[in-house]
C-alpha cells in the first residue's frame, strides 16, 4: 500500500486457514464475479458505457441498479483501498453507502460454510474504516443472483476477532 508491502485482508484469511478453499471454484464463476464488480464500479461512478456489458453480467448489474435506486441520502464509495497503519494490513472494500460497508456476492445463497470468513472479512474492513477514517460502520453482504430483489444479508463482523486473528498471523509470519 502507497509503496509498502502490505498482506491483504484475503491474504490473512487464507493463511491462517480460515478461508474456503477457492481454488475449487471454476474460473467462469470468478471472472463472472470480476466482471459483476468492475460493472457496478464503472455504473456508480457514471462511467458505464451498457452497451459494453455482456449478457452474462446484464443480470446481475440490472439487479444492483433496482436496489440502488431504492438507496436514499446514498453517498456511495466504490472499489477503495484501504490500509491499517495500526495493523499494517490493505483491503479493498465493495461498496461503502449510508453509512454501511458492503461486499457484493454474485450467488444464488450464502454459503453458511463461508459465513465465518464473510465474518472476519467483515471486521477486517470495519477495522479499516476505523483506522483510516476514525469510524466503523456496519457490515452487510448484498447478494445478487441475477434474479428478484438483491438481498441485504447483516452480519456480526467482529473487529476484536480480526484484531486477534491479525495478532497470530503477525506471530506465525514473524511480522513486526
Amino acid at each position: 500500500y502507497d509503496g509498502v508491502v502490505v498482506p491483504s485482508v484475503s491474504e490473512i484469511i487464507r493463511e491462517m486457514g480460515q478461508s474456503k478453499d477457492w481454488s475449487q471454484i471454476p474460473e467462469y464463476y470468478k471472472m463472472r464475479g470480476e466482471a459483476v464488480h468492475l460493472a457496478i464500479s464503472l455504473y456508480l461512478k457514471g462511467t458505464l458505457d451498457e452497451s459494453s456489458v455482456d449478457e452474462v453480467v446484464r443480470p446481475y448489474l440490472e439487479q444492483f441498479k433496482a436496489w440502488d435506486k431504492k438507496q436514499e441520502m446514498y453517498i456511495p464509495t466504490t472499489e477503495q483501498p484501504y490500509y491499517s497503519p495500526r495493523l499494517h494490513y490493505a483491503g479493498t472494500i465493495d461498496l461503502i453507502a449510508n453509512g454501511v460497508i458492503w461486499d457484493i456476492k454474485c450467488s444464488k445463497k450464502l454459503d453458511k460454510a463461508s459465513e465465518w470468513q464473510y465474518n472476519l472479512q467483515g471486521g477486517a474492513y470495519r477495522t479499516l474504516t476505523l483506522d483510516s477514517l476514525g469510524f466503523s460502520y456496519p457490515f452487510k453482504i448484498l447478494l445478487l443472483s441475477g434474479e428478484g430483489e438483491a438481498q441485504e444479508i447483516p452480519l456480526e463482523a467482529p473487529v476484536k476477532a480480526w484484531e486477534n486473528l491479525i495478532e497470530l498471523y503477525n506471530i506465525k509470519t514473524g511480522r513486526k
